[in-house]
């Protein structure tokens, strides 16, 4: 009879020792804080072309002969022309920076938390303590 008690397997589940433990354990959270794209923000500028008319006055040189004489003259004649240039003037500057705003957001999550219970069978004997926090 010996024999069978040594063949005899535990149950699943069962220990066959007189002390065991059992790890309770419970959730914590961990909070990660990932940059995520939202967005771009495309910035240029626009030419916007604008036809000008500018009257100016110029002094343009004539040949007056009077008649009576008849020397020959070389005189010689001029006028004022007219040149245009362009030139960029700076009317502002425009700073493009980007700023951090700060926020506060809830997150709101279930914890799952194990407790252990004992349920007791017959007349055994339990002695309950303090679990330890």
């Amino acid at each position: 009879m010996g024999s069978l008690l040594r063949a005899k397997k535990s149950l699943p589940g069962k220990s066959t020792k007189k002390d065991s433990s059992l790890k309770v354990r419970e959730e914590e959270l961990e909070i990660k804080k990932v940059k995520v794209p939202i967005g771009e923000v495309n910035v240029h500028k626009e030419v916007i072309k604008d036809n000008k008319t500018i009257t100016v006055p110029i002094k343009r040189e004539e040949m007056v002969i009077e008649a009576g004489d008849e020397e020959y003259y070389r005189i010689p004649l001029k006028e004022e022309e007219i040149k245009v240039s362009k030139h960029p003037v700076t009317l502002n500057e425009v700073s493009i920076k980007k700023q951090r705003k700060n926020e506060i957001q809830k997150v709101k999550t279930t914890l799952k938390k194990e407790k252990v219970i004992s349920d007791v069978n017959g007349e055994a004997d339990m002695k309950e303590q303090d679990p330890i926090t």
